[in-house]
């Protein structure tokens, strides 16, 4: 079986966590590999079979019943491609995030909104102020807070992405939703 069995030209995540450990610490044995990544040693021997096969790794007999595993340049390229194809997607996804916040905010401006209260987690604020960086809203007015209990109570509708559950009584307009369902 190839390892770009996922359909998208891609290891498949077991395959990739072997790989990059064997870049992390090299001349692992098949114990240990199963200790680090935490998969059965039958798991673990399928995985570097397959691996071996395609020439990602190397096999270096130490005896009869034991050997070292060590990553050729094909598996140091195939790691690097997999790193390079998670980075673009993580770039994608900001940006997607980035897009979607602002479009949420200019329509609340087209509405006539001048003034955003944002409350946002930090993991996502440097996405957010992107977001807000790009608009086209002469005279609007951004406050960033970190909880809902920092809101002012005449803010009204309060603009959020953040995992805090909101208030009873009070309007949230979701910037972003951590399960999956607001965002488009």
């Amino acid at each position: 079986m190839s390892p770009h069995h996922e359909g998208n030209g891609t290891l498949a995540q077991k395959e990739l966590a072997l790989i990059q450990e064997l870049a992390r610490r090299p001349a692992h044995t098949q114990r240990s590999l199963s200790r680090s990544l935490g998969l059965a040693l039958g798991t673990t021997n399928l995985l570097i079979k397959r691996l071996a096969g395609l020439g990602l790794i190397r096999v270096q007999p130490l005896d009869s019943s034991k050997a070292r595993y060590h990553l050729t340049v094909k598996g140091s390229h195939e790691r690097n491609r997999a790193a390079r194809l998670n980075w673009l997607a993580t770039v994608r996804n900001f940006r997607r995030l980035r897009d979607h916040i602002g479009a949420s905010l200019e329509r609340e401006y087209a509405r006539g909104r001048r003034e955003f209260f944002l409350v946002v987690d930090e993991e996502l604020l440097e996405v957010v102020q992107a977001a807000e960086s790009s608009l086209r809203c002469p005279g609007a007015t951004f406050t960033y807070l970190r909880r809902f209990s920092e809101l002012p109570p005449e803010a009204g509708l309060a603009h959020a992405a953040t995992l805090e559950p909101a208030p009873p009584g009070r309007e949230i307009s979701w910037l972003i939703d951590y399960d999956g369902e607001r965002l488009p």
